[in-house]
């Protein structure tokens, strides 16, 4: 027993010396049970228990360097290599509120300290760099990954999700995402800030957005031009030539400045005057009748802007202050409305037509009196 007993303690003090002074060993070690601890100091002001299975601290340093640091040159031609695996199988043995997370990244000012951080902090980084002269495929700085494989539901899955908090102090600029990207001197062909392939739909994708805002107090900024059927515009906001139709609904008045490169010109075998009529012609029991338009359109079926619906359900959220209860709203718009419509080019190409024939008409009587005034003598 004595023996079996030394065994241990020999086995357990060669691991300790392995983690303290960073020995590397040719073979593997193997921990099955217990914790493997670098410094027994408090540990964000709680000493470390059981629940770390791993902890290592150093406080004494005072430059650049690393706590841990793993290093592996792969020769494969095939499959994938993980300089680093943390993986949780999430098994609850009833209905949980709980949060697992695979890895955790923190970086935090000690509380009281009252230096300047020129610098940053940063909670997670992920980088990865291309140094051959071959070609890579694609390189991920960060690869967020989420999927359901299962029968079950998921209420949200997301790839990447960004959560601020402004508890308290001042922050100057508070930026959910930030993409930065710098050419320092290569080619790139394409630049995106944000890209958004086109959605898989394999299965069903009952309704879909790029880029949903729900909130309604806050702007959008666009320092360059803007283009909507169009990856090359010109103007600041331009939308494909080759649109046959561009609509937009709105309860207010719509207006625009400068020019417009489609119209119409007026169809010459109908008479441009059968078209010109009094206010009143234009109304049915007090409503716009648009059928009596010559620029009238036909009938377009829309989404019913009336009529949202909303769905309100509260789902779970963890942050750093905890679990709390979240109320997410979305509104869609599944009922369609029936709406007519008036062409502006055809409308403007009967006006122009019909101001044309009153010129004519106008400049003959114009020659008509000048012949009658040169025959009675008035100049």
């Amino acid at each position: 027993m004595k023996k079996g007993l030394r065994n241990k303690l020999s086995v357990f003090a060669m691991v300790v010396i392995v983690v303290g002074l960073g020995t590397v060993i040719g073979g593997d070690v193997v921990v099955k049970e217990g914790t493997i601890k670098g410094d027994y100091a408090a540990f964000g002001g709680v000493d470390p228990d059981s629940s770390y299975k791993l902890y290592v601290r150093n406080d004494e340093l005072t430059s650049g360097g690393r706590m841990i640091f793993t290093y592996g040159k792969n020769t494969m031609t095939s499959g994938s290599f993980i300089g680093g695996d943390f993986w949780v199988n999430a098994n609850p043995s009833a209905n949980t509120s709980g949060y697992y997370r695979g890895i955790v990244g923190r970086a935090e000012s000690v509380s009281g300290n009252s230096k300047n951080i020129t610098g940053r902090l940063v909670g997670m980084e992920g980088g990865a760099n291309h140094k051959g002269s071959g070609t890579v495929h694609e390189v991920y700085g960060v690869y967020g990954y989420s999927k359901n494989t299962s029968s079950g539901t998921v209420e949200e899955l997301i790839g990447l999700k960004a959560y601020l908090d402004c508890a308290s102090g001042t922050v100057e600029d508070f930026i959910g995402i930030q993409a930065y990207l710098n050419c320092g001197g290569g080619t790139v062909d394409y630049a995106y800030g944000i890209k958004i392939p086109a959605f898989v739909r394999t299965g069903t994708i009952t309704n879909s957005w790029g880029i949903y805002q729900e909130g309604t107090v806050e702007s959008n900024y666009f320092a360059g031009d803007v283009g909507v059927g169009t990856s090359s515009p010109s103007y600041p906001l331009e939308v494909n030539d080759d649109v046959d139709d561009v609509s937009i609904w709105t309860s207010k008045k719509v207006s625009a400045t400068d020019f417009i490169y489609r119209t119409s010109v007026f169809d010459k075998s109908k008479n441009a005057w059968d078209y010109i009529k009094d206010a009143s012609y234009y109304l049915t029991d007090g409503e716009i009748d648009y059928k009596k338009f010559y620029g009238y359109a036909g009938e377009f079926e829309i989404a019913d802007y009336s009529r949202p619906v909303e769905e309100t359900r509260v789902k779970e959220v963890w942050d750093e202050t905890g679990c709390h209860e979240e109320t997410i709203v979305t509104t869609t718009y599944p009922y369609k409305t029936t709406e007519e419509g008036v062409s502006i080019c055809d409308e403007i190409s009967v006006l122009r037509q019909a101001v044309f024939e009153l010129k004519q008409e106008n400049d003959m009587l114009k020659a008509q009196i000048a012949a009658i005034n040169a025959k009675v003598g008035i100049e």
